[in-house]
């Protein structure tokens, strides 16, 4: 790779993940996102070790990771952030229930139910039915005083087994009808 690549490389796609999550946040996005992304749960000192072995066994090339990174740092803004003027007033309210619960294991769960409703394969009321169910959830277990250690494998793993499926099944649906 070029010094001319690598500087494209940053300004098409690491700057615009500066401008969208600030400094002090920039860590905990990378780690969210790298929980999102890895089949293993990689410990926050490892990560960088764990990351760059998947990386390299996937055959996933520097340009793909930086337009992921691109990507899911809109997203992520959107969960930290108070009203993202991309969505509504209902969504923007649910997402600050999860920030002052401080609830951040969500997040990698969130990136793919946000990146559905960006390509329009839930709606906007899918989103926020989602987004009650799980600030109903959340509240209750923390009601009931059950220890939210669990729920970052929950969150990890519930999308690609459960929501995924329905995904298919229902584009294979819509062929047909």
């Amino acid at each position: 790779m070029t010094d001319l690549d690598r500087e494209q490389l940053f300004e098409n796609y690491w700057l615009p993940v500066e401008n969208t999550i600030a400094k002090d946040k920039l860590n905990d996005f990378v780690l969210v996102y790298l929980l999102f992304k890895m089949p293993d749960s990689a410990a926050e000192k490892n990560a960088y070790q764990t990351f760059k072995k998947f990386v390299e066994k996937n055959q996933i090339s520097n340009k793909e990771i930086l337009e992921n990174l691109k990507k899911y740092s809109k997203y992520y803004n959107v969960f930290i952030n108070d009203d993202d003027k991309n969505y509504s007033k209902k969504t923007n309210n649910l997402l600050s229930v999860f920030r002052i619960l401080k609830q951040t294991t969500i997040y990698p769960f969130l990136f793919s139910v946000f990146e559905d409703y960006e390509n329009s394969i839930i709606d906007e009321n899918v989103l926020n039915s989602v987004l009650q169910f799980f600030v109903t959830y959340i509240i209750r277990r923390s009601i009931c005083s059950v220890s939210t250690n669990s729920l970052r494998g929950l969150f990890k793993t519930l999308y690609k087994k459960n929501f995924s499926k329905w995904k298919k099944q229902r584009s294979i649906f819509k062929k047909f009808i």
